[in-house]
């Protein structure tokens, strides 16, 4: 009988392995899930005071919040990477795979040396279409397949996430650990919503200072799309250590060199140094200074939140941008909230 605590807890350790092996392929997805469901659930919760049915006010909330969002930055991917493929075709040679008078010639005089010298190479532009075509296509099936699982994730844990609270507030007897669960929960709370408004924030001032740039600048200065710029300007604030610097530089550079492609360099100097101050002051210090400490991870030093930021993407990625604040909150609530007791518990046996 002694024994049974130890046995349950190995039962208990290999039951929590097997879960995370079969979470593990869709890992990434997890903790996408994770971060729809902390920005989404204040929204939820408004939602459910009004609809009684939790299930229905979960999909409410994906539906009419998280899926058009959702929608809106893949928009704003697809057509931005058109945008750049563009402006560097229009500064680049015009690379072409045939020549179009030795097609031509093939096809009007069907001259069969002609064509042998040019089949080879349609064989193989054949067979590297078929090959992106298979590529887009897979990529494209592998991508919406995540975000139906992190949206599946997400719906099941903004439907049946206070009973998971009050079961493990319940069954859990340890006061630190309670103390480590609710640490997690609400920084994780803190950060991934305190983006989310920051996120929100940087996209109404981009657009409203693009609309006014627009209006005040010469002709060949105009920005077009202020709209996707806004939002991509948005979305830029979480990549960390450089932010929206990311988008407006290039920008910025971009404004030069058709200042100067116009011959327009030094009457348009004025007009590149106001844009420089303007999305310096508006766009970049006022949210990131002004807004962000505010909403996002008071519990967290904020050096230490840009530094998870930029070392958890370095390790994982694209990943590491959700990823590192989970493993950053975990470490510090275990310093928290955990550690004292072992210390206290080594001190006793000492």
């Amino acid at each position: 009988m002694k024994n049974f605590p130890n046995l349950y807890a190995a039962i208990g350790l290999i039951l929590f392995i097997l879960v995370f092996y079969l979470f593990l392929p869709i890992l990434d997805s997890f903790i996408y899930g994770v971060f729809i469901y902390y920005i989404s659930r204040p929204l939820a919760a408004k939602i459910n005071s009004i609809v009684i049915r939790k299930d229905v006010s979960s999909m409410l909330t994906l539906l009419f919040f998280v899926i058009p969002i959702t929608a809106i930055f893949l928009y704003v991917l697809i057509v931005s990477s058109f945008e750049v493929s563009k402006i560097i075709s229009d500064f680049s040679l015009d690379l072409r795979i045939f020549d179009e008078q030795s097609l031509f010639y093939i096809l009007t005089k069907k001259d069969d040396l002609a064509f042998g010298a040019l089949y080879p190479s349609f064989l193989v532009s054949i067979q590297n279409f078929l090959e992106w075509s298979i590529f887009i296509v897979t990529s494209l099936i592998s991508i919406f397949l995540k975000i139906f699982i992190s949206f599946l994730i997400a719906f099941y844990l903004l439907t049946y996430g206070e009973d998971i609270r009050k079961f493990v507030t319940k069954n859990v007897k340890v006061r630190e650990v309670l103390s480590f669960l609710e640490f997690v929960d609400s920084s994780l709370y803190e950060i991934y919503f305190g983006s989310l408004l920051t996120i929100i924030a940087t996209i109404i001032i981009a657009f409203l200072f693009l609309l006014i740039w627009n209006s005040i600048c010469p002709q060949t200065l105009k920005i077009a799309h202020i709209e996707i710029i806004s939002i991509l300007l948005g979305f830029s604030t979480l990549i960390p250590g450089i932010g929206i610097k990311a988008v407006w530089i290039p920008l910025f550079l971009y404004l030069i060199l058709i200042s100067y492609l116009n011959h327009l360099i030094i009457s348009n100097c004025f007009y590149l140094l106001l844009f420089l101050v303007g999305i310096n002051v508006f766009v970049d210090f006022t949210p990131d200074l002004l807004i962000r400490p505010f909403v996002s991870g008071r519990n967290i030093p904020k050096g230490v939140l840009i530094l998870t930021y930029m070392m958890a993407s370095i390790v994982f990625g694209f990943l590491g941008l959700f990823l590192g604040p989970m493993i950053l909150v975990s470490v510090m609530g275990f310093m928290r909230e955990i550690l004292p007791r072992l210390s206290k518990s080594c001190g006793a046996r000492i």
